[in-house]
């Protein structure tokens, strides 16, 4: 290292010959970080000679070492942009990179290195869009005996492929949306290379997710088989990666158990029926890479399933898996069943999962509507703002349609009234959020596009929260359906609505009837 040191120390002198003090000095000196994102490109000649092309990578570096890590101690040391040609016999290697700073602080990685003279087998693609950056894919492959792989994106004339490592992960943005074929080759130290191609779809559609599962509140009733251990909810292990919830759920693939053994909850008063984005996405926390996580879903019969895989890409730190359900059949799914490192005889070792989402739309409640008022039985009290006529309950001015109780809600937004006037009455029980998303209302208005605004509140009116929709039909009776999924938690007692909300009155008379909790 003695060649290595008299170079940074020549490059610091170099640097800091401009400060103006012994003070800026130091403070310069401790101001450069440490090498950072060190990695290493890594071409192995397909002609049996095992000659092998090492250009190292890597942030805040001033030099590299390489250490060759094949029975010797022989080392390289490189510039910036160089290379060192190798020749390894067959077998599996870690090669060390190590980067080096101006100030000497160094950061050191191991590069797996695979020397093989048979052909890849079995090549597979790990492509997923971005969860982040729509016009983003990102991809990894593996394949029996390469060495390494090519990709092409599919998105340029006459591509030069981007080289893909060993267990790396590499991503591409494209610039326009549409469908791309996706190219990898796998090689090895011979000719005889293979490749396979996926289509990626690029959409401005940003795919949202619904949660159903996230373990924080009553935890499901866990069912295990192929004599797994216990499957529990246990404080979160890691609250500093990507998942900060506090409570996870744990599985222990005992020593011994099944090489199918998992485990598996039912939904409570919901089914997953892919109504909407086909994709399932988790987080997972697990001890290795490159274990299959494996999703089932079956409905309630078991007559109906479909399960997709997906490979752990980190160790012992969360990561979000997403899982492309576009092949399962239609069914009302209930079953959620979760394996880890499939196909492995259990060893002991212990795997979490937490945050379970599926797209907007898939995931359907089986509750049945709750009535809150239809105003049948003892009218509620109600009480006006605003210079406001009060409520009355009336007969209903119009059965024919698709609103058939016999008694309704009626409100004359008094002429002069102010623009926020309005009514409000209190409920008991507080209004059940947690089970359902939303308030809907049967209303029969005078006008087109009034705005009919549905509040909110709280004992003390200290949490509240409002959704505005507008009538679409002229005399005649529509039921509004307002989303209360985002509103904050609270128990909420109090129903407020506002006719015509931003506008004087005009003694014109609105109507309404059937409050329900609905999904």
């Amino acid at each position: 290292m003695k060649i290595i040191k008299s170079i940074n120390v020549l490059l610091l002198t170099i640097l800091l010959l401009g400060c103006a003090s012994d003070n800026d000095v130091f403070e310069t000196v401790d101001s450069i970080a440490a090498p950072s994102n060190i990695s290493a490109d890594i071409i192995i000649s397909q002609d049996n000679t095992g000659s092998v092309t090492i250009t190292p990578n890597g942030q805040g570096v001033s030099q590299f070492e390489v250490q060759f890590n094949d029975g010797t101690d022989e080392n390289a040391i490189l510039s910036i942009g160089e290379s060192v040609e190798r020749m390894y016999p067959e077998g599996n290697y870690q090669v060390k990179i190590i980067g080096i700073g101006l100030n000497d602080q160094s950061t050191e990685v191991l590069v797996p290195l695979v020397v093989s003279f048979l052909p890849p087998e079995n090549l597979i693609i790990t492509l997923e869009n971005d969860l982040a950056n729509n016009f983003q894919i990102n991809i990894s492959a593996t394949a029996d005996y390469a060495t390494m792989f090519e990709v092409y994106f599919g998105d340029v004339i006459d591509e030069v492929p981007t080289p893909l490592m060993l267990d790396e992960t590499i991503s591409h943005i494209y610039n326009e949306v549409g469908e791309y074929e996706v190219r990898v080759i796998a090689l090895s130290g011979i000719d005889g290379a293979i490749e396979a191609t996926q289509i990626v779809t690029i959409s401005d559609v940003i795919i949202p997710f619904e949660l159903f599962e996230n373990f924080e509140g009553t935890p499901p009733v866990f069912t295990e088989f192929g004599d797994i251990g216990l499957t529990q909810v246990v404080n979160n292990p890691d609250l500093g990666g990507i998942n900060s919830t506090e409570y996870t759920a744990q599985l222990d693939k005992a020593v011994g158990s099944e090489v199918w053994g998992g485990t598996f909850f039912e939904l409570n008063n919901q089914v997953i029926n892919f109504a909407g984005f086909k994709k399932m996405r988790l987080k997972t926390y697990s001890p290795f890479v490159d274990k299959v996580v494996k999703l089932k879903l079956e409905n309630a019969d078991a007559s109906i399933t479909h399960e997709v895989d997906m490979l752990t890409t980190v160790a012992n730190s969360w990561e979000l898996l997403t899982f492309d359900f576009a092949d399962a059949p239609e069914a009302d799914y209930i079953r959620v069943v979760i394996f880890f490192d499939f196909g492995t005889v259990g060893g002991g070792s212990l795997y979490y999962f937490d945050e379970m989402e599926v797209g907007e739309g898939s995931i359907v409640s089986t509750l049945p509507s709750l009535m809150i008022e239809d105003f049948e039985g003892t009218p509620p009290v109600f009480t006006e703002f605003g210079n406001i006529e009060a409520p009355t309950i009336i007969p209903n001015i119009d059965t024919s349609g698709i609103n058939t109780t016999l008694t309704i809600a009626s409100q004359l937004k008094t002429a002069g009234s102010e623009v926020f006037a309005g009514s409000f009455f209190e409920v008991s029980p507080t209004l059940d959020l947690s089970s359902f998303n939303n308030l809907s209302v049967m209303t029969y208005a005078p006008v087109v596009g009034a705005v009919i605004k549905l509040k909110l509140e709280n004992a003390d009116a200290s949490t509240t929260y409002e959704v505005d929709l507008e009538s679409t039909v002229l005399n005649e009776w529509e039921e509004l359906v307002y989303d209360f999924s985002d509103a904050p938690e609270a128990d909420y007692t109090r129903i407020v609505i506002f006719f015509d909300f931003g506008n004087p009155g005009d003694d014109s008379v609105y109507y309404y009837d059937q409050f329900q909790l609905t999904n």
